[in-house]
């Protein structure tokens, strides 16, 4: 019994932390993969763009949401910003509510080759670590972080 309290709850304590931070890392991976995802879908619908080029926020989110495999998009927030609404852009949270905005991005006038978009995506994640403090519940202790990722890319056409 001494043994296992000495050498057990450590264990736990590692075990735990180990695998909490792989997932934080591969949800930060998944994020750069959905701001990616995010301002690849933009910059590839710009006015020079031949044929159907209208970008909607609700196909921008849509994507991010998409490529965000396993991520509860309830979670997700999403920035876009533009030359126009520099530097603070315009918020979207949850992003799942939305998937349908039929709002034109970037606006016509920040849809020229060589103009600067901005994605940013950010996703809310609960600390497990609240777990080892006795007494200790949620909202408190910081449990709640926010991991964020940024894809700026030039629209090409």
């Amino acid at each position: 019994m001494l043994e296992f309290a000495l050498v057990g709850i450590p264990t736990v304590f590692l075990t735990v932390s180990s695998c909490e931070t792989a997932l934080a890392m591969w949800q930060y991976h998944t994020l750069e993969e959905c701001a990616a995802a995010g301002a690849r879908a933009v910059i590839t619908h710009g006015a020079d763009c031949a044929g159907s080029c209208t970008v909607t926020v609700g196909n921008v989110i849509t994507k991010i949401v998409s490529a965000g495999v396993g991520l509860d998009d309830s979670k997700l927030t999403v920035k876009l910003v533009s030359a126009s609404t520099s530097p603070s852009g315009t918020t979207y949270s949850p992003a799942s509510s939305y998937l349908s905005n039929s709002t034109t991005f970037p606006p016509a006038a920040d849809a020229a080759v060589g103009d600067d978009i901005t994605v940013t995506v950010s996703y809310k994640v609960t600390n497990p670590f609240v777990m080892f403090w006795p007494g200790a519940g949620r909202g408190v202790l910081g449990s709640d972080y926010t991991l964020g990722a940024t894809s700026r890319q030039r629209i090409l056409f």
